[in-house]
């Protein structure tokens, strides 16, 4: 799935061949698209996650981004934010494979750090 923006990047061609990639309703990413994204990462519905970014110009919804990059690295999936390393990923043998993907246990972790 990608957003509608994503979709009409230049590399959508080889996304919506190669993953069957839908719009799926998902808004453009500064109306809500990354949280819709990072609410399905939360729901374990996403693997991975591809989200282009343009950083030759700044981002008005960056937090956002942020938030939804984040996100990622708590829930521990792979995301790429350029084609290269999308195609790393995505050529990896490991994609082929099953993988148990580690959450760490951060209710543990909030009771048992230190409060300053």
């Amino acid at each position: 799935m990608a957003t509608s923006s994503t979709l009409q990047e230049p590399q959508a061609p080889f996304w919506k061949n190669e993953f069957n990639c839908l719009s799926a309703g998902w808004l453009v990413a500064p109306l809500g698209g990354d949280q819709q994204i990072g609410a399905m990462i939360t729901e374990n519905k996403l693997d991975l996650l591809v989200f282009f970014l343009d950083p030759l110009q700044s981002q008005p919804h960056d937090p956002d981004i942020k938030a939804l990059l984040r996100i990622a690295a708590v829930w521990n999936i792979p995301f790429a934010c350029n084609q290269s390393t999308a195609e790393f990923v995505i050529s990896s043998p490991l994609m082929s494979k099953d993988h148990e993907r580690l959450v760490p246990d951060y209710e543990q972790y909030l009771l048992t750090r230190p409060i300053e």
